[in-house]
């Protein structure tokens, strides 16, 4: 395998390529390490892979990144930054970030299976993925997702083998530029041209990929399936004991008909080997519920990856230690720990511990996680690619210009001038008379739209919204959370919820129009020192399914503004 030498960044800048290449070499290409720029990664393209669109669209990927949720302090999508040309000035490959060498595929995390055989290797850190970790894995997974969508883009190939997970539980997408992207606003988009069978929404099959652009919906269908290998020992969501007539229907029958292991449908029983459904909480039953059966029927039912995030949060707060055995990790609504009961059942037991070797001390895991770091959202940009247009030349006189037109324009260039005088002279007097007099007070007639009207939120402000917002004080201090927004239509009241923190506002309409709501936010008097009251304004955006949120604390000391989507 040949070492590149003599490249180049789109920029200008030296690409120093290190010895030893990242991966043995795909189908496309070989990733390597980069000594410069430090910290990043090389994908070299095998000779002839490289065409006009993947140029353009590789183009269009670097000039418009979605925002990594796990920036500054890891990364989770190794997104294109910079184009690699060669010494003739021809693309050869891009520039990406470069994630953890300790890092394993996320079907690997998941297996029980393949982590015992990946902990007596090199991946000995591996063997002590607790169930925790594994919950941890799944969330962090479930926040990658939604900021490719918001900013256009669709995973499509949601292949296991293209997320890395690391031994802190950091989630990564790699190989994007076979993400499906978008082109133009009145073009179709670079398609993605790859799909795993197992992970292919059930209505994309039959379809032409070629030709029929992918939805975001497809790939949440991929995510639930690999949230559920995650939480339930690998076991996927579709295998089982089949007790229908017949022979057991394919996997994408069993999608299609939304018939799950879980699905409560008695033609399907889970495997006896496979964790029983209630060491998940019901929040989160009810999510897979809505991911394959009802989903089945209705893409748009699947939960969103912020969706999944919250549900998952809400899981691993709920996460205790077994008495037994301090390895084991299972909710407090459950009565009994449920690894210590399927001990009999599976042979190695998948939570056993797995023993250091002599000549390596044992692993130290933390007993605690922080928490990722999450940027707001509000830096998440829709993009809208434009393709510019001249305007029409002027359609020229069959009989070219006439003498008495251009003898004319000076008498019309006069009139001109005067109307624009007459006019100017009118907005004069008008506002001098605004300043001596004051504007005429309303005596009847309709509301203004920037009053509150008797009908209390407009239609389209209804719903429930969330988000991420990014909170600024006076002193430079900043603060990422999560935000939960509901409003009701032809209500005047709402809530506000801030999980993170724990604290629940009443929201209060003061103003609103078909576009903008402002409204007072007030919390109760025991969450005083953690929330602060204050105005939060809410502006539709133009795609209406999200908002931009506005919050001014009552003092003006502090702010917080982000990007509000609607929950399906």
């Amino acid at each position: 395998m040949t070492q590149p030498e003599g490249l180049r960044t789109s920029e200008g800048k030296l690409i120093v390529v290190d010895s030893a290449p990242l991966s043995k070499g795909g189908s496309e290409g070989v990733v390597w390490p980069l000594i410069e720029p430090a910290g990043r990664a090389l994908k070299h393209y095998h000779p002839g892979v490289i065409d006009e669109e993947l140029q353009e669209k590789l183009t269009q990927m670097i000039k418009h990144p979605p925002l990594d949720p796990m920036r500054p302090h890891d990364v989770s999508i190794a997104w294109p930054e910079t184009l690699a040309i060669d010494k003739d000035r021809r693309l050869c490959g891009y520039v990406m970030p470069q994630i953890s060498s300790e890092h394993v595929e996320l079907h690997q995390a998941a297996n029980p299976h393949d982590r015992k055989a990946l902990s007596s290797t090199r991946r000995r850190w591996l063997g002590g993925f607790r169930w925790d970790y594994l919950v941890r894995t799944a969330k962090n997974l479930a926040v990658a997702v939604d900021p490719l969508h918001d900013t256009g883009y669709v995973i499509g190939d949601f292949n296991a083998r293209n997320i890395l997970v690391t031994r802190s539980a950091v989630v990564a997408f790699v190989d994007c530029d076979s993400f499906q992207v978008p082109r133009g606003v009145n073009f179709l988009p670079f398609k993605c041209k790859m799909f795993t069978h197992e992970l292919l929404a059930p209505e994309l099959i039959d379809v032409d990929l070629s030709v029929t652009p992918r939805q975001p919906a497809s790939d949440l269908f991929a995510l639930a399936v690999h949230i559920y290998q995650l939480l339930m020992e690998g076991w996927p969501p579709f295998s089982g004991r089949w007790n229908g007539p017949g022979e057991k229907p394919s996997l994408h029958d069993l999608a299609r008909q939304g018939i799950f292991a879980q699905s409560g449908d008695s033609r399907l029983s889970p495997s006896p080997h496979c964790p029983d459904f209630s060491i998940l909480p019901e929040s989160v039953q009810a999510f897979f519920i809505r991911a394959f059966h009802e989903g089945a029927h209705s893409p748009s039912q699947r939960p969103s990856g912020m969706e999944w995030y919250r549900a998952l949060d809400g899981l691993e707060r709920e996460i205790v230690v077994c008495a037994r055995n301090h390895f084991h990790r299972y909710i407090k609504s459950v009565e009994n720990c449920p690894w210590c009961a399927r001990e009999g059942v599976i042979s190695p037991t998948p939570q056993q511990r797995m023993p250091p070797s002599k000549e390596e001390e044992p692993i130290q895991f933390p007993t605690s996680w922080p928490t990722p770091f999450m940027p707001s959202l509000n830096t998440l940009k829709s993009y809208t690619f434009r393709i510019a247009s001249s305007p029409p030349p002027p359609t020229p006189s069959p009989s070219g210009p006439s003498k008495s037109s251009s003898a004319s324009r000076p008498k019309q260039s006069k009139i001109a001038w005067m109307v624009v005088a007459v006019f100017n002279l009118l907005l004069v007097l008008m506002g001098a008379y605004v300043i001596l007099h004051g504007l005429p007070r309303q005596t009847g007639g309709p509301v203004p739209s920037s009053i509150v009207s008797p009908d209390g939120v407009p239609s389209s402000f209804s719903g429930t919204w969330h988000g991420l917002v990014k909170q600024t004080s006076n002193t430079g201090n900043e603060n990422s959370f999560h935000l939960l927004l509901k409003l009701e239509q032809g209500n005047d009241r709402g809530t506000l919820e801030i999980p993170d923190s724990q604290c629940t506002g009443s929201l209060e309409l003061t103003r609103a129009s078909r576009r903008k709501l402002t409204l007072r936010l007030t919390f109760p008097s025991d969450q005083a020192q953690a929330c602060h009251d204050g105005t939060v304004t809410l502006a539709m955006r133009r795609n209406g399914d999200s908002l931009k949120y506005r919050w001014l604390s009552e003092t003006g000391t502090s702010s917080s503004k982000g990007i509000l989507h609607r929950s399906q």
